[in-house]
């Protein structure tokens, strides 16, 4: 019967471990038809000044492309973060070649002005800079990059937030996660440094720094995981972001009690040893 028991512990574990959902690593291909580089930059100018930028679109097909250039707003779904292009609202952005043919392979730079009214509101305003290029005779390709624009001056507001941070208070297997939200409430977007680090007695893990752009008056959700130590615990888990207006950052931190499957089994497999031995124990003295 002990046997048995066992058995049933280390198949069930064993179950446990294989079924247990994995994080998977995301890979992308390569676009095969048009890009535009770069994905995304700032200007920033007074009003009344003309700025000067510069994107470079590719031809990846394995036919020439007749690309368009135009240019549009852009706004952002609060925490999805999903992109929506609009009709434009200022017409401040000129394109010195608005329409070009790229052959196989070939990349061109296109340059671009930006010419800020003398009278505007200082704060953000923000663009996307489309290349549109027929791919076969029933579809069409379009890429964007994105373009902040800063108009300097008095009224320019930087101010964020760290919102709704979340660590499972217990974790048994895999990746701990850590979510929470970056809320923009100034008036010009800003890039944010994340951040991310497990600490305990056994562990001190922190994940590569990356950066994320928040737009004006939007909250973005940050997800990640920080990959699970070797022994159970109490671990403290460390998240936020600096961002780049700051010297620095903004930290949240909570506990997270981690017990793998296999200290599990372990304390159940003690358990029934030292119950096997107490019995054998007491059945001698009973005899």
């Amino acid at each position: 019967m002990f046997v048995r028991v066992l058995r049933l512990i280390l198949i069930v574990a064993l179950v446990m471990t294989v079924t247990m959902p994995k994080a998977h690593a995301v890979t992308t291909n390569k676009d095969q038809g048009l890009t535009i580089t770069p994905i995304s930059q700032g200007l920033s100018g007074k009003a009344g000044e003309t700025l000067h930028g510069s994107v470079s679109v590719s031809n990846f097909s394995s036919k020439p492309l007749g690309v368009i250039m135009s240019t549009k707003q852009f706004t952002v779904t609060d925490h999805s973060y999903n992109y929506t292009f609009e009709p434009l609202v200022y017409d401040w952005v000129t394109m010195e070649n608005p329409g070009m043919t790229l052959q196989p392979s070939e990349t061109k730079k296109v340059d671009f002005t930006v010419t800020i009214p003398s009278v505007i509101a200082a704060g953000g305003y923000n663009f996307a800079l489309l290349a549109t290029a027929p791919l076969t005779s029933a579809s069409t390709g379009q890429v964007a990059s994105l373009l902040y624009v800063q108009v300097d001056g008095a009224g320019v507001q930087r101010t964020s937030s760290l919102q709704n941070g979340h660590v499972p208070l217990i974790a048994f297997s895999g990746d701990i996660p850590f979510r929470y939200g970056i809320a923009n409430t100034g008036n010009v977007a800003f890039d944010a440094q994340l951040s991310a680090q497990l600490t305990g007695v056994s562990m001190n893990y922190a994940v590569a720094a990356t950066s994320r752009t928040v737009v004006q008056q939007t909250t973005r959700d940050i997800q990640g995981t920080l990959p699970a130590p070797f022994w159970p615990g109490l671990y403290k888990v460390t998240y936020g972001y600096k961002p780049d207006y700051a010297a620095s950052a903004l930290l949240a931190s909570a506990y997270v009690l981690y017990v793998p499957l296999w200290s599990i089994v372990a304390v159940v497999l003690v358990v029934l040893i030292a119950l096997r031995l107490w019995q054998r124990y007491h059945h001698k003295r009973q005899a």
